[in-house]
C-alpha cells in the first residue's frame, strides 16, 4: 500500500514504519503491565468478623483507602453486636463487622436528616470522601447537632473518622 504514497525508492520504508510503531506500542504495553503489577497492585490484609485474617491484592488501593479501612476496623472493634452504623458503603461494612448498616440519608433538610437517623437509631456514622459523595450530607449533621455526636476515631491520614452518637 505504501507504494501508491512513497516514491519507489521509499517503499520499503513503509513496512519499517509499521513495524516500528507496532514495536513502540508493545513496548509501552510492555511497559505499563510491569507498573500496574509491580507499583499498582497493593496487598491487603485485614480481621473479618470472625478474626480471620484476609489477605489479597487490588490495584490501585491508595492510603485513602486504607484510611476507610481503619474505621471499618474500629467499628468492628469497639461496636457492640447490636449497633447501627450509617455509612455510604453498607454492604462493605456489614461483611467486614457483622454489624447492621444503612445508607446514610440522602437528605438537604440536616434536621430532617437527623429525625430519619434517629429513627432507625444510628450509633455511629462514617464519614469520608466515598465514590457516592455522601459525606455532602452526613457532614452537615455533624457539625450542627455537634452536640449530639463525637468523633472517636479519625483516620491517621485522611479526612475519615467515625462519629458515635452521644447518649440522649
Amino acid at each position: 500500500m505504501s507504494e501508491r504514497f512513497l516514491p519507489s525508492n521509499w517503499s520499503g520504508f513503509g513496512k519499517y514504519l509499521g513495524a516500528a510503531t507496532l514495536f513502540v506500542v508493545l513496548l509501552m504495553e510492555l511497559f505499563s503491565f510491569f507498573t500496574s503489577y509491580t507499583r499498582d497492585h497493593q496487598q491487603i490484609s485485614y480481621r473479618d468478623r470472625n478474626e480471620r485474617v484476609i489477605k489479597y491484592r487490588l490495584f490501585y488501593y491508595d492510603q485513602m483507602d486504607r484510611d476507610f479501612d481503619f474505621c471499618v476496623t474500629y467499628l468492628r472493634q469497639n461496636a457492640k453486636p447490636d449497633d447501627v452504623v450509617a455509612a455510604g458503603t453498607p454492604h462493605w461494612i456489614y461483611l467486614r463487622t457483622g454489624l447492621k448498616s444503612v445508607m446514610p440519608p440522602f437528605e438537604s433538610d440536616t434536621p430532617k436528616a437527623q429525625q430519619l437517623l434517629d429513627s432507625v437509631p444510628v450509633r455511629y456514622l462514617m464519614i469520608g470522601k466515598d465514590v457516592i459523595k455522601s459525606e455532602r450530607y452526613t457532614s452537615p449533621i455533624v457539625e450542627q447537632f455537634s452536640d449530639q455526636w463525637k468523633r472517636v476515631y479519625t483516620a491517621p491520614e485522611s479526612n475519615w473518622a467515625v462519629y458515635q452518637r452521644v447518649s440522649r
